[in-house]
């Protein structure tokens, strides 16, 4: 039993090391854009627009890629609508990110959303398995399932701003 357990913490110490250290940062990238094309119906429209990750451009991390990425998560997202006259148009989002290689992850989301309000935060999602997978590659799809309480005749423009966490491999 000794022996079993001497293993596997052996084992246990051996993968902690191969990970490496790593330093925790947090950054917000403010007003992605995301487009639903017009004319929008009521009910539920998608919004759709790109965010192009570099780790290299944030703040002391010159020098990095983003595979020196070990982890990510969201931290929180708040939504600004492009338009006031569009308060309280919308009723519900539902916020997912995806890359080229990657599946589609949901990150946050608000139901209701105040009535009569052009801007708001979005709840976000406990579990957000894997995302550092979409960072490292760099461009990442941001799309925003949008439910309206009406028809609308323009482009529907939400602009996003999410803080996020990231756990980077620290250089040698």
């Amino acid at each position: 039993m000794y022996k079993l357990l001497s293993i596997g913490l052996g084992l246990g110490l051996l993968a902690a090391s191969c990970n490496g250290p790593t330093t925790t940062l947090s950054n917000t990238v403010k007003g992605i854009m995301v487009t639903a094309e017009g004319p929008c119906f009521e009910g539920s429209n998608t919004a759709i627009g790109e965010w192009d990750f570099e780790l290299a451009s944030l703040q002391g991390m010159e020098g990095y890629t983003n595979e020196d990425l070990k982890n990510a998560r969201i931290k929180s997202v708040t939504v600004y609508l492009d338009d006031e006259k569009d308060a309280g148009l919308v009723q519900e989002v539902t916020l997912q990110i995806t890359a080229a290689a990657a599946d589609m992850k949901k990150v946050a989301f608000l139901n209701p959303v105040p009535e009569s309000s052009t801007s708001f935060a979005l709840q976000v999602a406990e579990s957000q398995e894997d995302l550092v997978e979409l960072f490292k590659q760099g461009l990442v799809t941001v799309v925003a399932d949008v439910n309206i309480n009406s028809d609308y005749e323009d482009n529907l423009v939400l602009l996003l701003d999410i803080e996020f966490e990231l756990d980077v491999k620290n250089k040698k």
